[in-house]
């Protein structure tokens, strides 16, 4: 410990002689990292006594350790927005919703649905018997709904081939 080292720190304990604290104050006046040292060892000493004295301990109201410092003021609220922060991160980050299972794959339903509009044949299509319709089936179902051979089938060709052609479609608004 340098000889400023143990002079601030009998300073701050109130011990200086008066020789000592003109020694001091000579020092202080000519050397800017003594001033430097002197107030942070002031700050980390109220902090030591602000934090190991207890607030009703008999200690006077204008003791160091008992005034609130700007320097410890702005310390507390940096630490209380710290742990704010630290705080509302954990919340989110342990309070997210799982997400949604996948959806189980659609199954077949047991009955066939029959749409209101539109009625095929589907056993009259199923040339096999096996009760699905393959591509070939549906290719000679077409020929025979196809009857004029153009490769479409019209709602006029379905109507004569006895299936009700679907409901006319909602026109739609050109927005142009």
């Amino acid at each position: 410990m340098s000889d400023v080292d143990a002079l601030i720190h009998r300073h701050l304990e109130g011990a200086l002689t008066e020789a000592e604290a003109r020694a001091l104050e000579e020092r202080l006046r000519g050397d800017p990292e003594a001033r430097r040292l002197l107030a942070e060892m002031a700050f980390d000493q109220a902090q030591l006594r602000e934090l190991l004295v207890p607030a009703d301990s008999g200690v006077a109201a204008d003791a160091p350790a008992a005034r609130w410092t700007s320097g410890s003021k702005t310390f507390l609220a940096t630490a209380a927005a710290l742990l704010l922060a630290v705080g509302t991160g954990l919340v989110v980050l342990f309070t997210r919703t799982a997400p949604a299972p996948p959806l189980a794959p659609a199954t077949r339903p047991s009955e066939p649905a029959h749409h209101p509009a539109v009625s095929l044949d589907v056993e009259g299509m199923d040339a096999d018997g096996d009760g699905r319709v393959t591509r070939d089936e549906w290719a000679t179902a077409f020929k025979r709904f196809d009857t004029d051979g153009d490769g479409q089938v019209s709602a006029q060709e379905l109507s004569a081939a006895g299936v009700a052609p679907p409901p006319p479609r909602p026109k739609r608004h050109d927005p142009r």
